[in-house]
């Protein structure tokens, strides 16, 4: 009977090894690229910036839906953690501009994991992938 048992363990271990399917992972900097960041600012009366990231896939081919979860860490003592989404087709660029405060003069904008939507071809990467602006 044990053997049994070991043996319908080990038959499971292996089929659940065959049955494992690969996925890659979309990589910043090599499958999309921070092509451009930089500060704009606000023509209120009260000075408040922006930071503006341009992204661009790298591919011939569509990337699914990204979300990316970022931080942004400014020499004006503004800190965010969040989510932002991505739809890029074959070589397109997209960009996204993002509220820091006021009077900031340096940030720094890093890409903490990307989770492609709703595609089981690929898996969620994470890592820090950090921009410098200026």
């Amino acid at each position: 009977m044990l053997r049994h048992l070991l043996l319908a363990a080990l038959c499971a271990t292996l089929l659940s090894g065959c049955l494992e399917v690969e996925t890659d992972e979309i990589i910043p900097g090599e499958d999309f690229t921070v092509v451009d960041a930089y500060f704009e600012e606000s023509q209120s009366y009260y000075s408040s910036s922006y930071i503006t990231v341009v992204v661009k896939n790298n591919w011939d081919t569509s990337l699914p839906t990204l979300y990316i979860d970022y931080n942004i860490v400014c020499d004006n003592d503004y800190k965010k953690y969040a989510t932002t989404y991505f739809t890029l087709s074959s070589n397109e660029q997209d960009s996204e501009s993002y509220y820091v405060g006021s009077n900031a003069s340096a940030c720094t904008f890093t890409i903490t994991a990307v989770r492609p939507y709703a595609d089981d071809d690929y898996s969620d990467w994470t890592g820090s992938f950090e921009i410098q602006i200026p």
